[in-house]
Protein backbone atom coordinates (compact mmCIF):
# COMPACT_ATOMS: atom_id res chain seq x y z
CA UNK A 1 0.00 0.00 0.00
CA UNK A 2 1.08 3.44 -0.91
CA UNK A 3 1.48 6.37 1.75
CA UNK A 4 -0.06 9.71 0.69
CA UNK A 5 3.56 11.09 0.31
CA UNK A 6 4.17 8.40 -1.98
CA UNK A 7 1.09 8.83 -3.89
CA UNK A 8 1.86 12.67 -4.18
CA UNK A 9 4.82 12.00 -5.74
CA UNK A 10 3.44 9.67 -8.41
CA UNK A 11 0.84 12.10 -9.04
CA UNK A 12 3.56 14.55 -9.75
CA UNK A 13 5.18 12.81 -12.26
CA UNK A 14 1.45 12.35 -14.05
CA UNK A 15 1.78 15.87 -14.99
CA UNK A 16 4.19 18.37 -17.09
CA UNK A 17 7.23 19.69 -15.60
CA UNK A 18 6.05 23.39 -15.34
CA UNK A 19 2.75 22.46 -13.39
CA UNK A 20 4.78 20.80 -11.17
CA UNK A 21 5.71 24.32 -8.75
CA UNK A 22 1.73 26.04 -9.24
CA UNK A 23 1.15 26.52 -5.97
CA UNK A 24 -2.64 25.35 -7.05
CA UNK A 25 -1.53 22.01 -8.43
CA UNK A 26 0.66 21.75 -5.20
CA UNK A 27 -2.54 21.78 -2.93
CA UNK A 28 -4.54 19.68 -5.95
CA UNK A 29 -1.97 17.15 -5.43
CA UNK A 30 -1.63 17.38 -1.80
CA UNK A 31 -5.71 16.60 -1.51
CA UNK A 32 -5.91 14.28 -4.17
CA UNK A 33 -3.26 11.73 -2.00
CA UNK A 34 -4.49 12.10 0.94
CA UNK A 35 -8.60 11.30 -0.94
CA UNK A 36 -6.73 7.95 -2.13
CA UNK A 37 -4.59 7.02 0.41
CA UNK A 38 -8.15 7.02 2.96
CA UNK A 39 -9.57 5.29 -0.50
CA UNK A 40 -6.63 2.41 -0.66
CA UNK A 41 -7.06 1.77 2.90
CA UNK A 42 -10.80 1.02 2.88
CA UNK A 43 -10.62 -1.20 -0.47
CA UNK A 44 -7.79 -3.03 1.20
CA UNK A 45 -10.13 -3.16 4.61
CA UNK A 46 -12.88 -4.41 2.05
CA UNK A 47 -10.88 -6.81 0.20
CA UNK A 48 -9.52 -8.27 3.23
CA UNK A 49 -13.20 -8.83 5.25
CA UNK A 50 -14.30 -11.18 1.97
CA UNK A 51 -11.97 -13.23 2.16
CA UNK A 52 -11.93 -16.50 3.75
CA UNK A 53 -8.09 -16.68 4.90
CA UNK A 54 -8.95 -12.56 6.69
CA UNK A 55 -12.98 -12.66 7.41
CA UNK A 56 -13.86 -11.61 10.68
CA UNK A 57 -16.37 -13.81 12.97
CA UNK A 58 -20.13 -11.87 10.95
CA UNK A 59 -17.91 -12.57 7.45
CA UNK A 60 -17.09 -16.22 8.51
CA UNK A 61 -20.76 -17.22 9.50
CA UNK A 62 -21.46 -15.75 5.80
CA UNK A 63 -19.07 -18.14 4.41
CA UNK A 64 -19.79 -21.18 6.65
CA UNK A 65 -23.62 -20.59 5.59
CA UNK A 66 -23.09 -20.08 1.97
CA UNK A 67 -21.20 -23.35 2.10
CA UNK A 68 -23.58 -25.25 3.91
CA UNK A 69 -21.23 -25.32 6.41
CA UNK A 70 -22.67 -25.98 10.00
CA UNK A 71 -21.79 -22.50 12.24
CA UNK A 72 -19.85 -24.52 15.04
CA UNK A 73 -19.49 -21.24 17.32
CA UNK A 74 -17.44 -23.79 19.90
CA UNK A 75 -14.39 -24.14 17.82
CA UNK A 76 -11.73 -21.34 17.53
CA UNK A 77 -12.08 -18.84 14.86
CA UNK A 78 -8.58 -20.77 12.95
CA UNK A 79 -10.02 -24.33 13.04
CA UNK A 80 -13.67 -23.06 11.53
CA UNK A 81 -11.45 -20.75 8.84
CA UNK A 82 -9.61 -23.98 8.04
CA UNK A 83 -13.11 -25.46 6.89
CA UNK A 84 -14.49 -22.80 5.07
CA UNK A 85 -10.61 -22.78 3.13
CA UNK A 86 -11.18 -26.92 2.31
CA UNK A 87 -14.82 -26.70 1.46
CA UNK A 88 -13.71 -23.39 -1.30
CA UNK A 89 -10.85 -25.86 -2.30
CA UNK A 90 -12.67 -28.74 -2.86
CA UNK A 91 -14.96 -27.47 -4.99
CA UNK A 92 -14.14 -29.14 -9.16
CA UNK A 93 -12.71 -32.44 -10.48
CA UNK A 94 -10.89 -34.71 -7.76
CA UNK A 95 -7.44 -34.92 -8.00
CA UNK A 96 -4.54 -36.12 -5.57
CA UNK A 97 -3.70 -32.60 -5.36
CA UNK A 98 -6.82 -31.80 -4.87
CA UNK A 99 -7.05 -34.14 -1.82
CA UNK A 100 -3.22 -32.91 -0.93
CA UNK A 101 -4.60 -29.34 -0.60
CA UNK A 102 -7.57 -29.72 1.27
CA UNK A 103 -5.97 -31.89 3.88
CA UNK A 104 -3.27 -29.07 4.22
CA UNK A 105 -5.69 -26.48 4.79
CA UNK A 106 -6.36 -27.97 8.12
CA UNK A 107 -2.65 -26.14 9.37
CA UNK A 108 -0.88 -29.43 10.95
CA UNK A 109 1.36 -29.42 8.63
CA UNK A 110 2.18 -31.41 5.34
CA UNK A 111 0.36 -34.22 3.96
CA UNK A 112 1.01 -37.41 1.44
CA UNK A 113 -1.58 -38.77 -0.33
CA UNK A 114 -1.01 -42.40 -1.58
CA UNK A 115 -3.84 -44.13 -4.09
CA UNK A 116 -3.90 -47.49 -3.50
CA UNK A 117 -6.21 -50.03 -5.10
CA UNK A 118 -9.61 -48.58 -4.14
CA UNK A 119 -7.85 -46.79 -0.93
CA UNK A 120 -6.99 -43.54 -0.69
CA UNK A 121 -4.11 -43.18 2.41
CA UNK A 122 -3.30 -39.38 3.82
CA UNK A 123 -0.27 -39.50 5.22
CA UNK A 124 0.30 -36.60 7.79
CA UNK A 125 4.80 -36.40 7.53
CA UNK A 126 5.53 -33.26 9.34
CA UNK A 127 4.12 -33.39 12.76
CA UNK A 128 3.41 -36.02 15.41
CA UNK A 129 0.10 -37.31 16.72
CA UNK A 130 -3.43 -36.57 15.82
CA UNK A 131 -4.28 -33.20 14.23
CA UNK A 132 -6.92 -31.20 16.48
CA UNK A 133 -9.57 -31.03 13.87
CA UNK A 134 -9.20 -34.75 12.95
CA UNK A 135 -13.10 -35.20 12.36
CA UNK A 136 -13.20 -31.73 10.43
CA UNK A 137 -10.30 -33.20 8.30
CA UNK A 138 -11.99 -36.33 7.65
CA UNK A 139 -15.41 -34.61 6.68
CA UNK A 140 -13.86 -32.53 4.07
CA UNK A 141 -12.44 -35.17 2.28
CA UNK A 142 -14.92 -37.23 2.60
CA UNK A 143 -16.81 -34.65 0.59
CA UNK A 144 -14.93 -34.59 -2.03
CA UNK A 145 -13.25 -38.51 -2.31
CA UNK A 146 -15.39 -40.90 -4.50
CA UNK A 147 -17.93 -42.94 -2.10
CA UNK A 148 -16.20 -46.32 -3.75
CA UNK A 149 -12.66 -44.78 -2.27
CA UNK A 150 -12.08 -46.04 1.44
CA UNK A 151 -9.99 -43.24 3.26
CA UNK A 152 -7.14 -44.23 5.65
CA UNK A 153 -5.06 -42.14 8.24
CA UNK A 154 -1.37 -42.46 8.67
CA UNK A 155 -0.11 -40.75 11.40
CA UNK A 156 3.66 -40.34 12.40
CA UNK A 157 4.67 -40.91 16.03
CA UNK A 158 7.58 -41.36 17.64
CA UNK A 159 9.50 -45.03 17.30
CA UNK A 160 11.17 -46.94 20.02
CA UNK A 161 14.56 -46.22 18.47
CA UNK A 162 14.12 -42.26 18.72
CA UNK A 163 12.63 -42.91 22.01
CA UNK A 164 15.41 -44.97 23.19
CA UNK A 165 18.26 -42.77 21.74
CA UNK A 166 16.52 -39.70 23.58
CA UNK A 167 16.10 -41.23 26.85
CA UNK A 168 18.61 -44.41 26.62
CA UNK A 169 17.19 -46.51 29.71
CA UNK A 170 13.65 -47.07 30.81
CA UNK A 171 14.44 -45.44 34.17
CA UNK A 172 15.26 -42.02 32.52
CA UNK A 173 12.17 -42.43 30.53
CA UNK A 174 10.11 -42.85 33.87
CA UNK A 175 12.10 -39.90 35.22
CA UNK A 176 11.13 -37.53 32.46
CA UNK A 177 7.55 -37.40 33.62
CA UNK A 178 6.06 -37.54 30.08
CA UNK A 179 2.84 -39.50 29.82
CA UNK A 180 2.61 -42.44 27.13
CA UNK A 181 0.83 -39.69 24.53
CA UNK A 182 3.46 -37.28 25.14
CA UNK A 183 6.04 -39.95 24.88
CA UNK A 184 4.94 -40.93 21.08
CA UNK A 185 3.85 -37.16 19.99
CA UNK A 186 6.84 -34.83 21.66
CA UNK A 187 9.17 -34.04 19.75
CA UNK A 188 12.50 -36.05 21.12
CA UNK A 189 14.70 -35.10 18.10
CA UNK A 190 15.04 -37.76 15.59
CA UNK A 191 11.66 -38.36 14.63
Amino acid sequence: MFSRNEIRERLLYAIPMFWQDIKEMKNHHDRSAEELALFAVEFFRYVDSRSALTADVQKLIKWEVMLGIPVDTSKSLSERRSVVIAKLRGIGTVTKELVKLTAESFEFGEVEVIDGDGTVTIRFVSELGLPPDLSDIQKALRDIVPAHLEILYDFKYNTYDVVKAAYGTYNDLTASGLTYTEILTSDLGGA
